[in-house]
């Protein structure tokens, strides 16, 4: 019984971690700006091994760990953290009628889903705004 506490419960644990980090997680989605395709409340996978997971910048982001910022000096210290966005790998670049998933600039527990109808150019900067963001 030892051996499962001490091996089994931790190693499954850095497993969650390491899959949510690397490979995929689940999503809900929180507004209808997708609508019909998206409905708010579904739940979707996103799968970051097509265009390349990337790591947390923070403690925050990283999933079981997040909940031990729930203790204030924690929460503050966490705060200050900033390891920058590193990529992994990928696949492939996305492409035109991918519906994709990124942080909301304004509220950034939120995830914002989009479909994307013209490829940029690589290094290009997009902004969404009132005028390009349909809320409903």
């Amino acid at each position: 019984m030892k051996l499962f506490w001490k091996i089994w419960i931790p190693g499954v644990i850095v497993v969650i971690i390491g899959y949510s980090l690397l490979v995929g997680e689940i999503a809900n989605v929180p507004r209808g700006s997708r609508c019909p395709t998206l409905i708010i409340g579904d739940w979707d996978w996103l799968d970051k091994t097509t265009y390349g997971a990337w790591l947390p910048r923070r403690f925050a982001e990283i999933l079981l760990l997040n909940v031990f910022i729930w203790i204030k000096p924690l929460r503050v210290a966490d705060q200050g953290n900033d390891w920058g966005y590193r990529q992994v790998w990928r696949k492939r670049t996305p492409s035109m009628n991918d519906v994709v998933f990124f942080e909301s600039s304004e509220e950034p527990q939120f995830l914002l889903a989009k479909r994307i109808t013209e490829r940029l150019k690589e290094r290009d900067t997009f902004f969404v705004n009132a005028i390009n963001f349909y809320l409903i």
